[in-house]
């Protein structure tokens, strides 16, 4: 089943660009549709579209340690997709 995932954070949009070079390959994942990162008024967004949960958590499993080598904590959402267009 494909699934979002809807990442929110309170931090510099300058970590993301960090955690993104300190690891290129979490630009290019197997099973993930799209990656989109906006700024907020106070962080970033980060929403992904994921053909199967199993591919998000092969993912998850890379990306963590990352995020806390980045100082980044936010807040995870996961959820199944509905309908897609």
């Amino acid at each position: 089943m494909a699934i979002i995932v809807i990442l929110e954070f309170q931090d510099a949009i300058e970590r993301y660009d960090r955690a993104i070079g300190l690891m290129p390959e979490l630009a290019d994942q197997q099973g993930r549709a799209s990656h989109v990162c906006a700024a907020t008024g106070d962080g970033f967004v980060v929403v992904e579209h994921w053909e199967a949960r199993d591919a998000y958590e092969h993912y998850a499993r890379l990306l963590d340690p990352v995020l806390v080598e980045c100082g980044l904590t936010g807040r995870r959402q996961v959820l199944p997709v509905h309908h897609t267009m």
